[in-house]
């Protein structure tokens, strides 16, 4: 039986499973863990990569039933989970690193022979090796997209990393060629007041999707953080000098970026963030009493017009959605204690990058050099949407003690009915008049 992560970490070295300990975020006082990583070449390039890692963990004084139950629970959960094995009193979480990665098919058999002991809990197909292109070419094109969808960015110079002494030689070379930048983001936090965020924008070819741990490699940090990472680039968000970010309010700012640019983000004690994939159909059972009012919400999305779109982008609309996100912080902490945190995450999604668009937006995304205009449209649409979608979550608990305020649930909901149409049958349709675009053309 195996007593500490290390030991299983070690035999699973021996056997030629594990190359080298990854990173592993955050304490966990419930069980001992550690991680490894196994390296390989890409299967498209002469690259040696990252292929897969292995989380390990061992447990004390936990019952197996609880051990065995958690895990099935947290991979099913995680659908960049590929592989959950348990013993006795451990569990292994198996993911793909870089997407052109091959991961052996052998390789559950593998650790079980190596352990001597060992049951299979879930598993998913291994996906094929695949090659990807650098979604994004310069850390000024990241920080140009975030800007045109109105996020308050601004640049640091380049000097800022003479304020680091745990940056690699690579990062400031990385500075040179605008592959790496420091940035700052105003953010709105929990408590309803503004943080300032560091931003830390990184451009490496050869670092995929949900792969942090390379950045920490060449830029350690001991102050809290969280990741957005897609192919080809990270955003790591970090606390500023006073601390007036909780780790909450950098996964809300990871979670907004996301919003933005796409990819995965990873939370501030390493786990990936896994929302419900916006795949699956919208389930009214789900979203409880306005279950039928969202669904069609959602549906209808796709079908928004340029013109409509436009109107989100305009007065009083903007000055508003200022407000309207400290409405949707208090509205989430309703969620949160009323229980409705799986339907909240799923608004997140559907109304996040990868929600149904209409093709005069999926079109604008393609091309090199996106019309900004465009881009902030379907931006305030969709944050629209959410603030709408979020309030009609909670409808039923307006005006209750700990529930949402009628003042709250107004604003939160006053952009939609204004441009689409009446959101719920038994609220008053009082359509507002819309004021000019804040720049021309669409």
């Amino acid at each position: 039986m195996f007593k500490a992560a290390q030991e299983i970490y070690d035999a699973l070295k021996h056997a030629g499973l594990l190359d080298s300990q990854g990173q592993v975020i955050g304490a966990d006082r419930t069980a001992d863990r550690t991680q490894g990583i196994a390296r390989g070449f890409s299967s498209f390039e002469e690259d040696e990569i990252d292929l897969y890692s292995i989380d390990i963990a061992v447990f004390s004084t936990t019952p197996r039933e609880a051990i065995w139950a958690n895990a099935r629970d947290r991979h099913a959960a995680d659908p960049e989970s590929l592989l959950c094995l348990a013993g006795h009193a451990w569990t292994l979480t198996l993911r793909q690193l870089q997407p052109d990665a091959e991961i052996p098919t052998n390789i559950t058999s593998s650790i079980l022979d190596a352990l001597g002991e060992g049951h299979v809990l879930g598993e998913r197909d291994f996906p094929e090796p695949r090659w990807f292109e650098t979604q994004y070419e310069t850390a000024d094109a990241i920080s140009r997209l975030l800007k045109s969808a109105g996020f308050p960015v601004g640049v640091m110079p380049a000097m800022e990393i003479k304020k680091w002494d745990t940056a690699d030689a690579y990062i400031e070379d990385s500075i040179e060629t605008d592959e790496f930048a420091f940035a700052v983001l105003i953010h709105t936090t929990r408590a309803g007041t503004d943080a300032l965020l560091r931003l830390h924008l990184f451009i490496e070819e050869h670092c995929a999707t949900h792969n942090p741990s390379w950045f920490d490699a060449y830029f350690p940090i001991e102050i809290p953080h969280s990741f957005v990472s897609g192919d080809g680039w990270i955003v790591r968000v970090v606390q500023d000098e006073f601390g007036s970010a909780t780790p909450d309010d950098l996964l809300d700012g990871a979670q907004s970026i996301h919003e933005i640019l796409g990819g995965v983000v990873v939370t501030h004690d390493g786990e990936l963030s896994t929302l419900p994939s916006p795949k699956d159909d919208a389930d009214d059972n789900l979203f409880g009493f306005q279950g039928s009012e969202l669904v069609e919400l959602f549906g209808r999305l796709d079908t928004v017009s340029p013109a409509e779109a436009s109107m989100f982008d305009a007065e009083p609309f903007v000055s508003e959605n200022h407000a309207r996100d400290r409405a949707r912080r208090r509205a989430s902490v309703v969620a949160s204690e009323s229980g409705r945190e799986t339907p909240w995450h799923q608004i997140m999604n559907l109304t996040g990058p990868n929600a149904p668009m209409p093709a005069w937006f999926a079109n604008e995304r393609t091309v090199s050099a996106p019309n900004p205009t465009v881009l902030r449209a379907a931006f305030n649409l969709l944050f629209a949407a959410q603030c709408t979608a979020d309030a009609l979550l909670l409808r039923d608990l307006v005006g209750l003690s700990g529930g949402v305020s009628q003042a709250d649930y107004d604003l939160l909901t006053r952009p939609w009915p204004s441009v689409i149409g009446q959101i719920h049958p038994e609220d008053p349709y009082l359509p507002q008049a819309w004021g000019a675009r804040r720049t021309p053309g669409m």
